[in-house]
Parts: C-alpha cells; structure tokens; sequence
C-alpha cells in the first residue's frame, strides 16, 4: 500500500526526454512511450528520490488552486499509475 512517506524515483530502465509540450518517456521494459503535461509533468519533476509523497502534496496544494483531497486522491492514483507502468520505484519510506 502506498504511504504518504514513501519516496519514488525514476525507474533505470526509461529513456527520459522533453519536448516541447511536455516529457516524453521511452519504457524499455515494455517498449512503450508514455507522454507527460500539465500537472502530470509538474508531479514527475518532484519524484526526485528525495522528497516524501506527502512533502509532494504540500507543494501541490500550494501552486493548484483545487480541493486537497482532490488533488491528494488524483495524486495517489496518479503515482499508483507509475507504478503500475514500472515507470518509477519505491526508494524510502514505509
């Protein structure tokens, strides 16, 4: 289960790269490419392997003017997704 002190980082099989509307990512593990703008990019930025999911809703909830635990439930489900795609992986928390 995700908790609000786990810490993700990239996964090392990604190519990463930017474009001009947002990230692109090449997955080596299914050889899929994923697209990334708007919020979902700004969510990828902070995914740093340092700061805690719940540091990442904090600085959300600072910059969007929506509903806490709107953007708390988007953002979960949103990290659940990377996961999911193995396009990110657990590196601290609990």
């Amino acid at each position: 289960m995700l908790s609000k002190n786990n810490v993700y980082y990239y996964s090392l099989d990604l190519k990463i790269f930017n474009t001009e509307e947002g990230i692109g990512i090449h997955s080596f593990i299914d050889d899929k490419y994923y697209f990334l703008k708007g919020i979902s990019e700004r969510i990828w930025s902070e995914l740093d392997g340092i700061k805690t999911v719940e540091e990442i809703i904090l600085i959300l909830k600072n910059e969007y003017n929506v509903s806490p635990i709107k953007l708390e439930e988007d953002l979960i489900a949103f990290i659940y997704s990377l996961l999911r795609n193995k396009l990110i992986v657990s590196v601290g928390g609990n």
